[in-house]
């Protein structure tokens, strides 16, 4: 170990008058050493200055020399270079302290057994005017009073130290990764990592896991206990029960716990009742009488659905359109063969209708469309028994201000399930919905036809034919309209 002085600061040098009263000054000889102390400092080699009882050199620092740790020796003080940092040793052999690296406590262990190093602590008494210590634990106060980590092992009875921030070495950190924050466990002198205990516990972070190892791991310590609402100094809780809120009281400026009975307007096990208005957002919801509610969204603004519903944009046979040409016609339909006689459209093969429709403004721009076929074998369904039915739609869309294109056709073919006067639907076809607006137009033909194999329903005569019900497209719904007129 070595260190050399420079000149100032002042350090007073008092009580030196002879070498008798020196040691360990090296090669200098008796008489050379007196004749230092009485100089007035021109003939010295190692300071320009007096060195007299009576002087006060002054000097402007001490360098010391890098060195690795030394052996322990209580008091020594050394800068120590693996480590870069000024350290000294403490009355506890093989503790070290870093300056400025970390803060220690100084206390008693007074539990009736040893302290490990790594284990939580907090204060619970005094001894000769040093505080005694015990193990911390998440389950009770003592988690939230953590002031430490034991920095080595502390016998009963022993005084030793506990480390406020900064390293503690030495430890067994195997089962957690670098960076893992440790928390206080509800096991007394011990740590976890995450997930962090929860209510009722208490709360203490105590640092992070720095170097992962069975025998020789690392942890920063930085305690930071987190007070959980009954410790905090505004709340007053006193025989708390179930049910009961926290209620602020202005004559003790505190948060105290009460029954929830005073909240009005809300019932037991019923229906919450508004007292006034809801405001969220700057919108509101305003009850305007028992039966009726007004919702307020503000200008432009409207209710959107986060996830979206489905609805039907439906064409049922009265809004057909007919060419006079390849036309279905009306027949006779008495389902389950009595009661009364319903008039149905029987789609002999290449029949077909026409039909326009417009998409409502809750449908949620861009998503795609679901084209379906309602349809019935009626009295066929015995008969035509697994034969296919060679539905087709022909489309065409535009949205307001936009260009039709050329039409697509869409296969629907169907398999007849064998049931007289069954409801069945045939879908879904999927059309891409990308760029479509609200407001867009589709334009349709219906039609029955065989391409070669997707028709093989053997009925020829109008009373023979399939009947067809409803065309209707499924549309995803994300709003009750849209915001403006013509725009979502």
């Amino acid at each position: 170990m070595g260190f050399k002085i420079q000149p100032s600061p002042r350090v007073i040098v008092e009580g030196v008058t002879d070498h008798t009263e020196l040691t360990n000054i090296g090669t200098n000889t008796h008489a050379e050493i007196d004749t230092h102390i009485e100089s007035d400092g021109t003939d010295h080699t190692f300071i320009d200055q007096s060195v007299k009882s009576d002087a006060s050199p002054t000097f402007e620092g001490v360098e010391f020399t890098p060195i690795t740790a030394p052996a322990h020796s209580e008091g020594v003080l050394f800068y120590d270079q693996d480590e870069s940092v000024l350290s000294y040793h403490t009355d506890v052999s093989g503790t070290t302290i870093q300056i400025g690296q970390e803060s220690v406590v100084k206390a008693t262990n007074n539990t009736g057994s040893q302290l490990d190093n790594g284990t939580p602590i907090y204060i619970n008494g005094a001894s000769l005017n040093y505080p005694t210590i015990a193990k911390a634990s998440a389950s009770n106060i003592s988690g939230l009073q953590t002031i430490g980590i034991v920095t080595h092992d502390i016998a009963n009875g022993a005084m030793g130290y506990a480390t406020t921030r900064g390293l503690v070495r030495g430890l067994d950190t195997s089962s957690w990764a670098v960076g893992t924050p440790l928390f206080v466990d509800t096991t007394a002198g011990t740590l976890t990592g995450l997930p962090a205990p929860i209510a009722p516990a208490f709360l203490c972070f105590v640092g992070i896991v720095m170097s992962q190892h069975v025998t020789l791991g690392t942890i920063y310590v930085d305690i930071r206990c987190i007070p959980n609402l009954g410790t905090a100094n505004d709340v007053a809780i006193t025989s708390p029960l179930d049910g009961q809120v926290l209620r602020y009281e202005t004559s003790s400026s505190t948060w105290k716990n009460a029954s929830a009975a005073w909240i009005e307007n809300v019932v037991e096990d019923t229906t919450p009742q508004l007292g006034g208005d809801l405001d969220p957002n700057g919108n509101n919801i305003v009850a305007a009488s028992p039966d009726d509610l007004q919702v307020d969204c503000g200008t432009e603004k409207t209710i959107e659905l986060v996830q979206t519903v489905w609805d039907d944009l439906r064409i049922v046979p009265g809004a057909f359109s007919f060419s006079g040409i390849s036309d279905p016609v009306l027949i006779d339909w008495q389902p389950g063969g009595s009661g009364a006689t319903l008039k149905v459209y029987a789609f002999k093969k290449n029949d077909q209708v026409f039909a326009s429709c417009q998409m409502p403004h809750t449908y949620k721009e861009g998503t795609d469309l679901e084209f379906h076929i309602h349809w019935t074998p009626h009295a066929r369904g015995n008969e035509e028994a697994s034969t296919l039915v060679g539905w087709k739609i022909d489309y065409t869309a535009a949205n307001v201000n936009g260009t039709f294109g050329a039409t697509t056709t869409l296969d629907l073919s169907a398999t007849t399930t064998g049931t007289d006067d069954k409801h069945e639907i045939i879908g879904a076809a999927s059309v891409d919905g990308t760029g479509l607006k609200v407001s867009h137009m589709i334009m349709v033909r219906i039609y029955r036809e065989d391409t070669g194999a997707d028709d093989t329903w053997s009925g020829t005569t109008n009373a023979q034919s399939p009947v067809l019900l409803e065309m209707d497209i499924h549309h995803e719904v994300d709003t009750m309209g849209s915001r403006q007129e013509y725009i979502k």
